[in-house]
Parts: structure tokens; C-alpha cells; sequence
């Protein structure tokens, strides 16, 4: 009896596990992000400014009509995209996906995908 219930919780933590990464992020816009929306997974238009690649991580500020926010996109995310982070520059328009989470104080977006629409 414990064996079956070891192999059904371990079903519903994978089952769990894979619900969550199948989750598709939902639609903002810069304006909408606030305290309240630390841990949402989102994806958010805009313009990317001060651009900086160090240490493998990638460093911008998304900017729109409505709004900034500053972003980080961690070596992992950037090679499990496949992204070369040096097409990223400044004024160039994308999508960015990731959590909006709390650093230092401030929010941030955690990208863990982006897609350049203008080049």
C-alpha cells in the first residue's frame, strides 16, 4: 500500500512539474507590471536600451509609451535559446518573456526568451 502511494505522489509532482512549464506567459504591457505581478510569468513589447553583454549575462532596459522596466537574461537562458547576444542592440524593438521578479528593490524582468522584431 505505501508503494502505491509513493508512485502516485511521484506522478503528481511530475504531472505538477510539467503543468508548470507548459504555461504559457500572458501579455502585458509595461504599465500593467507592478508589485503585484512578482513571480508572473509575462511577455512584454518594447524597445531595448542600454544594452550591456558581461559575464554571460545580458543586462538592457525594456522601454515603451507606457513605461520601463530593467531586464537580465542569464548565460543559461541565452544558449538554451540559442540567442547571440550580440545581435542585441540599442533601439531595436522585441518581445521579451520571463518573471517578473525583485532585485535590490526594484523590479525586474528575468527574460528567459526574447525575439527581436526590428533589426
Amino acid at each position: 500500500m505505501l508503494w502505491v502511494c509513493l508512485s502516485l505522489s511521484l506522478i503528481g509532482l511530475f504531472l505538477l512539474a510539467i503543468g508548470v512549464s507548459l504555461r504559457e506567459p500572458v501579455a502585458v504591457t509595461l504599465d500593467e507590471v507592478s508589485v503585484s505581478s512578482v513571480g508572473d510569468l509575462v511577455s512584454v513589447t518594447g524597445v531595448a536600451e542600454n544594452v550591456q553583454y558581461k559575464n554571460g549575462n545580458l543586462f538592457f532596459r525594456l522601454a515603451s509609451e507606457t513605461g520601463s522596466i530593467r531586464a537580465v537574461m542569464f548565460e543559461s537562458d541565452i544558449e538554451r535559446q540559442g540567442l547571440d547576444p550580440y545581435m542585441l542592440e540599442n533601439g531595436l524593438e522585441l518581445i521579451t518573456e520571463g518573471r517578473i521578479q525583485r532585485y535590490k528593490g526594484m523590479l525586474e524582468l528575468v527574460a528567459q526568451r526574447v525575439t527581436l522584431l526590428s533589426r
